[in-house]
């Protein structure tokens, strides 16, 4: 991957629905070649195209939530994660070194549904939770690091 790959990669991170011409335009080699790039990129590293949808617009926002699980096996930490991701309303999950053992976002309209949410989420595992901590409200979140990827131009983030 050279740093042409890299800069495509950073503009299909900003709009992964740009034309291949603009695309061209901007970058300064031809669309053909960026057909090409592209689809190279499809068979090695670009897994999917997705949209980025304004949570705020559909009434929701953002929660970030610590767990500290107590006495639980390597195996009962990832059931734990899988019962996250399964769940309607955890959009994002991880498991983590030091005090937490997992740390996952959740979408809520309010804290009073967030609250709803976490117990839900805690119903049964009682016993198995050691702390639990909620962060207010995420701004925004963002997937990829445009440091590794290059900065935008202006005319990328029109």
């Amino acid at each position: 991957m050279d740093q042409k790959d890299r800069n495509l990669l950073g503009a299909l991170l900003q709009n992964s629905r740009q034309p291949y011409s603009l695309l061209a335009k901007k970058s300064g080699i031809s669309r053909e070649a960026i057909f090409y790039r592209v689809n190279k990129l499809r068979e090695t590293t670009i897994r999917s195209f997705f949209a980025r949808i304004n949570l705020s617009k559909m009434g929701y926002r953002i929660f970030e939530c610590f767990i500290q699980l107590k006495n639980v096996s390597a195996d009962r930490e990832h059931e734990f994660l899988a019962l996250l991701d399964a769940h309607p309303f955890v959009s994002g999950t991880s498991l983590v070194s030091g005090r937490w053992n997992a740390i996952f976002d959740v979408m809520a309209r309010d804290e009073a549904h967030v609250k709803e949410i976490v117990q839900d989420i805690m119903a049964g595992m009682e016993s198995k939770i050691k702390s639990f901590m909620v962060v207010g409200n995420v701004v925004e979140q963002s997937f990829f690091s445009s440091k590794y990827w290059g900065e935008p131009s202006d005319d990328q983030t029109k």
